[in-house]
């Protein structure tokens, strides 16, 4: 069974992960299109990301252009693993698709979402 796919522009991207670190936040952003195939970067980036123990990790969604059942469930682990490991999570959606998306499929009632900086 494919994964369900929300396209949120006609001109998709790529995907990109750019990491920003302060001495206690990290500054996630994603690029382009988040599914299945860029899963092993993601989890890769996201588990040395948190290996650093930062106090805030905030995830920025704005730059997506696609977004499939893969990248929801990606979303869903971050938070689990944020409830385990201890830091404060957000995620910048915007007003946009994102948002529309996070919130049609029920995931945003259980996220924090926000467009100020951690």
């Amino acid at each position: 069974m494919q994964p369900q796919q929300y396209r949120l522009s006609p001109h998709a991207r790529p995907f990109r992960l750019e990491v920003e670190r302060d001495t206690d936040s990290i500054n996630i952003k994603l690029l382009g299109e988040f599914d299945l195939s860029c899963k092993r970067e993601f989890e890769a980036k996201l588990r040395d990301a948190v290996s650093r123990q930062p106090r805030r990790v905030q995830i920025d969604l704005r730059g997506l252009t696609l977004i499939d059942s893969t990248g929801l469930s990606m979303i869903l682990e971050v938070e689990s693993l944020s409830r385990r490991d201890g830091f404060d999570l957000s995620f910048r959606v915007g007003d946009g698709q994102v948002r529309r998306v996070l919130e049609q499929t029920g995931i945003s009632g259980g996220l924090r979402l926000d467009d100020q900086p951690v």
